[in-house]
């Protein structure tokens, strides 16, 4: 051959070579396989193998030409590929990848419409950036641990077991690995469901986009619409308290899909640093006390609840269990929260006593989440139940409310009843008006004017059809895959559990039902807009119209109740 068609010949091949090069793409995909079974792409109908990333077994990857058409991925034995996706995809590939995709679903990134902000945050909020909650994706958690010891944990769901662990966590576009990880279950009733709730505490150095403490919760089971607590969250951000943000996740455990999970951000210290410090290691936090309705049975003997009552000045009498110290520089100083009650107990209760109040709460704040909590219907939180929210000393004896735990809301009910929740009158609203918190600040004129003006907003602006529905609609179209496969996996929790209910018989029914409920398979469409006639449960819709109409005939929606100037300001 002459030399130069030789050379010619050569310096084609390397252009096809370099061409090819080009052409390939990495495939990647979440996927389950059983033993003997492994993942393939189809691309333009020709399989091509993938391998398990070396972080995480349930991710696979590999190398495979870019599809002229379409491509998806199977599940194969030895040669063979058995099940595929149901759906074609379309390329969606940049930088010569696919995004980290997840097995037999539509789609990868899609937009989650959400409610709007209302209010500015009260200036104690100092939260920092994160990118813990992506709007747009459902990532995946996968826990690694010692089966036999996961098992242990699932027999004793009643005691605090822990189970050293890894973690691999996978969004579209990344992936992140975290070796001594401890996990376990959480909660306290919702222990003895089908589907439990879980706790994650990555290692001392360790943060997932800042957070050491994050919560799997159980959605679905009780709640059939899988999205009350997450919307409930989004409306605390609305309105400016402080609040855990969350998002959805897919969930595994060694070998085994779990299911769809709320991913929050745990109340801990390092979540005070985020969210009232802006993520500062300098930041000195102050106490945080939680107030827990599960009681022992000293506080139960002395009819102590977390209520916020003045029990006089012996500070032993706080420390029953009816409140916990999660952050502070002495986790037995229960001596700021008694002066806090003491002060309630004591406090003015005409509108010259307001910058008195701002001394020791940031009223406004609070007046926004009693708001909340009665047109959004929670039912386990302090309005309704002295349980399921925090006071936090941001300043040396003044303090900020929040709530968390928002399972109970939007029309279902587990421990009271739904006619409570559609109350229209917050005065007949379950022990709202009765807390001695919530009673004494509702006696100042001024404050429970601002009260009412931020009902009548919060009905109008978060729970209107006109604002509700088109939400609903869009967790409809992100969830219904996901909602569809979590239904078919086995659940871990106690088969025949010991339950304990109220002696009133009205509400052992609603638990009665609410137990039921969480077995029973209600259509997501359903349990997000459809009509259920239930002793616990209503679909979000249908519970949100009913309570809007009510609100709204007692309590109009003024505009400038939302406006800067109709704040009350926490600054002296």
């Amino acid at each position: 051959m002459p030399c130069f068609l030789y050379l010619a010949f050569v310096a084609l091949l390397a252009t096809a070579s370099l061409a090819a090069a080009q052409n390939q793409v990495t495939y990647n995909v979440v996927a389950l396989t059983k033993a003997g079974e492994s993942v393939a792409v189809v691309v333009d109908g020709k399989n091509y193998p993938l391998q398990p990333s070396p972080d995480t077994a349930i991710l696979h990857t590999g190398s495979a030409p870019a599809p002229q058409q379409n491509y998806h991925y199977a599940l194969c034995s030895g040669q063979t590929c058995t099940t595929r996706e149901t759906p074609d995809r379309s390329p969606s590939i940049q930088n010569g990848a696919t995004p980290n995709e997840f097995f037999n679903r539509t789609w990868t990134t899609k937009s989650l419409k959400t409610l709007s902000t209302l209010l500015e945050p009260v200036p104690e909020v100092q939260r920092v950036g994160s990118d813990l909650h992506p709007a747009d994706q459902i990532p995946t958690v996968h826990i690694v641990a010692d089966q036999s010891q996961v098992d242990n944990m699932q027999a004793n769901y009643d005691k605090q077991v822990e189970v050293p662990a890894t973690m691999t966590y996978i969004r579209a576009d990344g992936i992140q690995h975290f070796a001594n990880v401890t996990f376990e279950l959480s909660g306290h009733g919702s222990r003895k469901y089908p589907k439990q709730n879980y706790n994650i505490k990555l290692n001392k150095k360790d943060k997932l986009a800042g957070y050491k403490n994050l919560k799997l919760r159980a959605v679905g089971s009780p709640d059939p619409s899988y999205i009350r607590e997450d919307l409930v969250y989004k409306a605390m951000q609305a309105i400016g308290v402080p609040t855990s943000h969350s998002s959805f996740v897919r969930f595994f455990v060694n070998d085994q899909a779990i299911g769809l999970f709320g991913f929050v951000e745990a109340i801990k210290p390092n979540w005070v640093d985020n969210n009232f410090g802006n993520g500062s290691k300098d930041y000195k936090p102050g106490y945080l006390y939680y107030g827990a309705e599960h009681s022992t049975p000293q506080s139960r003997k002395k009819n102590h609840t977390a209520d916020l009552a003045y029990y006089g000045d012996n500070v032993a009498e706080y420390q029953d269990g009816q409140y916990t110290i999660k952050a502070g520089p002495d986790k037995t100083n229960f001596e700021p929260l008694m002066r806090f009650t003491k002060f309630v107990n004591d406090a003015p209760t005409n509108d010259q006593g307001i910058d008195t109040w701002k001394q020791h709460l940031d009223v406004e704040s609070f007046l926004r989440s009693m708001a909340i909590e009665f047109v959004y219907g929670l039912a386990d939180g302090y309005s309704a139940y002295a349980h399921n929210y925090a006071l936090y000393e941001y300043q040396q004896d003044k303090f900020v409310y929040f709530g968390y735990d928002h399972t109970n809301s939007l029309g279902y009910v587990a421990m009271k009843t739904l006619e409570n929740t559609l109350e229209s009158d917050y005065h007949k609203y379950p022990y709202l008006a009765q807390q001695p918190l919530t009673a004494k600040v509702l006696q100042v004129p001024a404050l429970q004017k601002r009260f009412e003006e931020l009902i009548g907003a919060f009905n109008q602006l978060l729970l209107s059809a006109d604002v509700l529905d088109p939400v609903l609609d869009s967790y409809l179209a992100f969830l219904e895959e996901d909602v569809a496969w979590d239904k078919t996996l086995p659940r871990l929790g106690p088969k025949n559990p010991k339950l304990s209910v109220s002696n009133d018989p009205k509400i052992g029914d609603v638990y009665d039902d609410a137990w039921a409920v969480a077995h029973d398979d209600i259509p997501l469409h359903t349990a997000l807009k459809g009509t259920i006639d239930r002793l616990s449960l209503m679909s979000v819709s249908q519970w949100a119209q009913k309570k809007y109409q009510g609100v709204s005939k007692k309590y109009p929606y003024d505009k400038s109740a939302v406006t800067p100037a109709a704040r009350i300001t926490s600054d002296m």
